[in-house]
């Protein structure tokens, strides 16, 4: 209880001495909260300037940053410029020199193909040179003097001009034969002077274009011989180009040559076409050949005016693409004659039984005279006929063939029609008289 009561009265003790403290305080306090309120303000207005300051500072600061990254920015856009700029510059330089570069690859690039497109050119031209130089297979269509041009020359000179010859020397001194070898032996003369002419023509040009003196030596020979084939091509060429100038000529040098044969000047058209188209042959590229010799390949030729087995002689010659070639044109020959009742079946034994003969001897006796008769009818109209065949030959008989048949191969010569005017033995030999079938048929009947 003591306790209590100090701890009471300890407490009363500084509650007053705490009221005492405050009423003090009261009575001192008024001008000492007037000063800290005037510090209080001097305080809040120093620190309001200091807010200033403050937000002023920080706005520069703002400001200074934005500079900065404002200006860091411009720097690194301008390193970035010069970079690029420099990277460009070198792009553009090398851009500069590859250019450059590539038009000097592509001006010798043209160049090379210039020079591929020349000896591309060159090669085909030598090749196609090697490859129709005699080759006659392949020839130029626009030449009027090729091949095939020359096969219906050579059919129009014979249907012409050999027929116009014909009635000029067959006279009565000189029969069909004699006729036909003349004019053939003429046409012979002119191929051979042509094939003379074009050798020699030819081997003058070689020696003038590549020798001076008059004896060559060894090596000019084996250079001659070696020379090159387009060049070859070229002379020949130019000699078909100069032909047409150069016949008259040759035809000239062959009368000529001629004037001490007796060759009658009114053949001279014939001649003149025979030296033409054989001087065209000659220089053809390979020549033509001519074959005079029917023995040799009897199928190349067709018949004259009699049809046989045995050739009498040649009027016309064959005409061949070249040597071993094909043939362009049939040759002529003339065939003997052979006797029209070698070639019939004997008569036939009407009755071959002696007992059916006994019996009719007087119809078998009707039937012989009958048949005898109607063979002289037979005979006395094949005679008149020939006697016919005879007044309308005038000149040059027409020929027994097809013109068509004359050309071989697919050689595409036109030729004129020819009418036939003579009557083939063989077709009256092969077939079996009609006589002896009706006599046939009469035995037949009476028996």
């Amino acid at each position: 209880m003591p306790c209590t009561g100090q701890h009471t009265n300890g407490y009363r003790w500084q509650t007053q001495m705490v009221k005492m403290e405050e009423s003090f305080l009261r009575l001192l306090g008024l001008p000492l909260r007037r000063k800290q309120e005037e510090e209080n303000k001097e305080l809040n207005q120093k620190l309001l300037e200091r807010n200033k300051q403050y937000d002023k500072l920080l706005a520069e600061v703002d400001a200074e940053k934005k500079q900065k990254n404002r200006l860091s920015m411009e720097r690194e856009k301008t390193v970035n410029d010069f970079k690029k700029t420099s990277v460009d510059k070198s792009l553009k330089d090398e851009t500069s020199r590859l250019q450059g570069e590539l038009n000097k690859l592509n001006i010798e690039n043209a160049g090379l193909r210039k020079e591929v497109d020349r000896i591309r050119t060159s090669l085909s031209k030598i090749a196609g040179e090697r490859m129709t130089d005699g080759n006659p297979y392949i020839t130029d269509l626009s030449d009027p003097q090729r091949p095939q041009k020359l096969a219906e020359k050579f059919n129009s000179l014979y249907d012409n001009s050999w027929t116009d010859a014909y009635e000029v020397i067959n006279t009565e001194d000189m029969d069909e034969k004699m006729t036909c070898g003349k004019l053939i032996d003429i046409f012979k003369s002119c191929w051979d002077f042509c094939c003379e002419v074009a050798n020699m023509q030819l081997s003058d040009l070689h020696t003038i274009l590549l020798s001076l003196e008059e004896k060559e030596s060894k090596e000019e020979k084996k250079v001659k011989n070696d020379f090159p084939v387009q060049n070859s091509k070229i002379i020949k060429e130019t000699r078909r180009m100069f032909a047409e100038q150069f016949i008259p000529t040759l035809c000239e040098s062959y009368w000529q040559r001629q004037k001490d044969t007796g060759l009658v000047k009114d053949l001279q058209p014939y001649v003149d076409k025979c030296i033409e188209l054989c001087w065209y042959s000659a220089i053809s590229d390979p020549p033509l050949v001519y074959a005079f010799d029917a023995n040799t390949n009897v199928d190349d030729f067709r018949g004259y005016t009699k049809s046989g087995d045995e050739i009498d002689y040649v009027v016309w010659p064959s005409m061949y693409l070249h040597e071993y070639g094909p043939l362009l044109y049939k040759g002529v020959v003339q065939y003997k004659m052979t006797d029209k009742h070698e070639d019939k079946p004997e008569p036939q034994k009407i009755v071959e039984d002696d007992d059916k003969t006994d019996v009719k001897p007087e119809l078998q006796e009707k039937t012989e005279d009958h048949a005898t008769d109607k063979m002289d009818n037979k005979t006395e109209l094949e005679e008149q006929t020939a006697d016919q065949m005879t007044e309308k030959l005038d000149g040059k008989p027409k020929l027994q063939e097809k013109p068509e048949d004359h050309v071989a191969g697919k050689i595409d010569v036109k030729l004129e029609p020819q009418e036939k005017t003579e009557i083939r033995e063989t077709d009256k030999t092969d077939d079996k008289p009609e006589l002896y079938e009706k006599n046939e048929e009469n035995v037949e009947k009476n028996e």
